[in-house]
């Protein structure tokens, strides 16, 4: 689904550019958001104001024209992640997609799908995610808080890591990205450990 989400929306780019003679340019954002999904009235108004580059959740997402344009090429991703895909981009230029936490933000649960789910693992690997961070990434979700839309099952984490596992061992073609996103993603793990050290640190 997501391969064909990608195609089409590059379709209808192309379309609304030859048939109606409007420019990409001409626009200051693109949203792609999942039919099944209920958003809050504030939802777009406040992304928008925050000025980041990408913005929301997978099932939408807010993406600024001048980053669709320049970071990906006019060309939205095709790829079995493609907001992961997006997400990871911008990361890797050291800007973190912001995101809207509210309880009036539906999104039906994800059920599991063991192809789905390894098919993650593989864009987890060609994106540059270490193996010590996903480790650390499913280890963490399991204990933090998260929306129910955010939930995976332990199935799910299996699946993941060994759709990871089986891109390396095949030593498939990573992204252009994928060091940058590393040590993005490394840093950001850094900063937030050193946070917790000193916090308990204080307290002593």
């Amino acid at each position: 689904m997501p391969v064909r989400i990608g195609f089409s929306i590059n379709v209808a780019l192309r379309i609304i550019n030859d048939n109606y003679g409007t420019r990409l340019r001409d626009f200051d954002y693109i949203f792609k958001v999942d039919c099944d999904v209920a958003l809050p009235k504030d939802y777009v108004l406040f992304l928008i104001s925050q000025k980041a580059p990408v913005g929301g959740i997978g099932a939408a997402l807010l993406i600024s024209v001048p980053f669709f344009i320049r970071a990906l090429k006019a060309k939205y991703p095709i790829s079995h992640c493609d907001d992961g895909y997006i997400f990871a981009l911008s990361i890797s230029k050291g800007i973190w997609p912001e995101s809207y936490h509210a309880e009036n933000l539906l999104v039906p649960p994800v059920i599991f799908d063991y192809k789905r789910e390894f098919a993650y693992g593989v864009e987890y690997y060609k994106w540059g995610l270490s193996p010590v961070m996903l480790l650390m990434v499913l280890i963490l979700s399991r204990f933090v808080g998260l929306r129910p839309h955010e939930k995976r099952s332990i199935k799910a984490h299996i699946h993941n890591i060994a759709g990871y596992m089986w891109a390396f061992l095949h030593r498939v073609e990573k992204y252009h990205y994928w060091r940058d996103y590393r040590r993005m993603r490394n840093r950001h793990f850094a900063e937030k450990v050193l946070k917790l050290v000193f916090y308990f640190a204080g307290m002593t």
